[in-house]
């Protein structure tokens, strides 16, 4: 069996040689391993990033049923007959990215697929070009291999798949505030804050010591809107109502008197810790109170 590793600087993607003058896009700064030569049942070729399978030409197709169970089934290599019993429901909720459960993850007598969730949560990538996904998704394996973030389990062309959380809903914008909820969420952000070991790999994009993505990414956002044209009448007429150059000269104040860096301490923040980003759950042998599980980690 062929096994080729890479180690690379993480800044781009990076197109890597990797056999019969076959190229595949590899991210820069990961480890990436060819352990699982093609089969004629599984014909894409397997890679191996952040520790979990990596299929870079396996695309899912936004509401169609058949291609995210194509998706899982290839990810897992279930045979046909597994890949049958899969059941697909939209999860309401995503802004940027389309999101699915998808049950029906058969346990297996296949040591290879033995440990297999029994669904999983399928998230195809929106907003192209606005994030770094080869970032984000080695961000989100390091959060889940720490237990902080639900669990990862691979990536495929246009997304990636992620622990389910059963028995699990999200908070209401009135819970954010009673007490039951408020606590578990100061917990978990306690923990993210002041447990959460950045990669060697990583550091350079989540340094504590530089300018924080907060000002970087605002003020990115806010001089494209300044500048920005739009494709209709109604987007340009909303966008000049904005009081724009007012936006800048508060975010100004803000970044500099405010939230000085010399004094403010800086952290690995969630960044988008709304109420549909927090889940409330109980684990199924568990009569005690709901624990709080934050999603969607930007």
């Amino acid at each position: 069996m062929e096994s080729i590793t890479f180690q690379n600087t993480m800044a781009s993607v990076d197109h890597v040689k990797i056999r019969n003058d076959e190229y595949s896009e590899i991210n820069k700064g990961l480890a990436v391993e060819i352990t699982w030569p093609p089969t004629k049942s599984h014909p894409d070729r397997r890679l191996v990033a952040d520790g979990h399978v990596y299929i870079p030409s396996l695309m899912a197709t936004v509401g169609d049923d058949a291609s995210i169970c194509h998706v899982v089934a290839e990810m897992f290599q279930l045979s046909k007959e597994e890949a049958s019993q899969l059941k697909v429901k939209s999860v309401v909720g995503g802004i940027t990215n389309k999101l699915y459960h998808v049950s029906g993850i058969p346990k297996s007598t296949n040591s290879a697929t033995s440990s297999l969730p029994e669904s999983v949560l399928l998230r195809i990538f929106g907003g192209h070009g606005m994030i770094d996904r080869d970032v984000e998704t080695s961000t989100y394996a390091a959060l889940a291999q720490q237990g902080i973030a639900l669990p990862y389990y691979g990536r495929f062309g246009n997304g990636r798949l992620e622990g389910w959380c059963p028995n699990s809903r999200h908070l209401q914008v009135r819970e954010l505030s009673q007490r039951q909820f408020s606590l578990g969420i100061a917990r978990a952000t306690a923990r993210l804050h002041s447990q959460f070991v950045i990669p060697p790999e990583l550091q350079q994009h989540h340094n504590p010591h530089a300018t924080p993505t907060l000002w970087t990414q605002l003020e990115s956002w806010l001089e494209q809107a300044l500048v920005s044209s739009f494709q209709n009448e109604y987007d340009t007429k909303r966008a000049a109502a904005l009081p724009l150059a007012q936006l800048k000269e508060e975010f100004m104040w803000l970044k500099q008197h405010v939230c000085n860096t010399t004094t403010a301490k800086v952290a690995f923040c969630h960044n988008d810790l709304l109420a549909a980003n927090v889940l409330r759950y109980r684990e199924d042998d568990d009569d005690g109170e709901e624990k709080i599980q934050l999603i969607d980690f930007e």
